[in-house]
């Protein structure tokens, strides 16, 4: 019984870690500014549809990071992949820096995972969930497969893919991006046009936990907690 106790105690805590903690990781390249048939630009609709994201969450907390070219320092503060919003809850701050959001030349997934993997295990303990909206292929000659499954291996972060306004036609970026939530330990969604994107990161959130999911949990694990301590006293 004390052991059961204990599990459930640790598993409270495990709860609270993990829970609703979000890092949106938004390809910036240049063919976000393509438009989509009803006439909005990709890259605009992506703000739009993680603005949302935020806005309509309860309790969880976002960081926003993008990217956009080769060139890169492995900081995750600095350079052309770097976060523009640090962990918050705040929505104005959230709201601004994605607006703020402008495009570049390149695709760096692989070293936009590997950042976002740093900088998840510095701001949180390895304890949160990778949103990865992007539109096309590895083109700065990494390997996003590969940086996808350390970040999960690690048990630094689950990675879900949002695979945006990509023609089923093209083989090698859809099964690209299916392999890095595969190997990220998420799902892979698909969006063709504003609303589907949309859809897609309503799925995300009603599949992810929230941070008042465990509430009983944690009471009867801290009410154990107290019934071990006063029976040893």
């Amino acid at each position: 019984m004390k052991l059961l106790m204990i599990f459930l105690i640790i598993l409270s805590f495990v709860s609270v870690l993990t829970a609703g903690s979000y890092l949106i990781i938004i390809d910036a390249s240049t063919s976000m500014d393509d438009y989509l048939p009803e006439g909005v630009a990709k890259i605009d609709a992506a703000k739009s549809a993680a603005i949302d994201f935020v806005d309509s969450s309860s309790g969880q907390d976002f960081a926003v990071m993008r990217f956009n070219g080769c060139p890169d320092d492995g900081n995750p503060k600095t350079g052309t992949i770097r976060v523009v919003q640090d962990f918050t809850t705040d929505k104005t701050s959230i709201t601004s820096s994605i607006n703020a959001i402008t495009t570049g030349d390149y695709t760096p997934i692989a070293e936009a995972i590997a950042e976002g993997r740093t900088y998840v295990q510095s701001e949180k303990n390895g304890q949160g969930t990778i949103i990865l909206l992007t539109d096309g292929e590895e083109n700065c000659g990494g390997d996003p497969i590969l940086e996808a499954q350390k970040t999960f291996q690690q048990g630094i972060a689950v990675i879900n893919v949002v695979s945006y306004s990509i023609d089923e036609s093209e083989v090698s970026i859809v099964e690209q991006h299916k392999e890095i939530a595969r190997a990220g330990g998420g799902k892979y969604y698909t969006a063709d046009n504003a609303a589907q994107l949309k859809t897609a990161f309503t799925s995300i959130k009603k599949e992810q936990p929230s941070s008042t999911c465990c509430l009983p949990l944690i009471v009867f694990g801290f009410v154990g907690l107290l019934f071990i301590l006063r029976k040893n006293n």
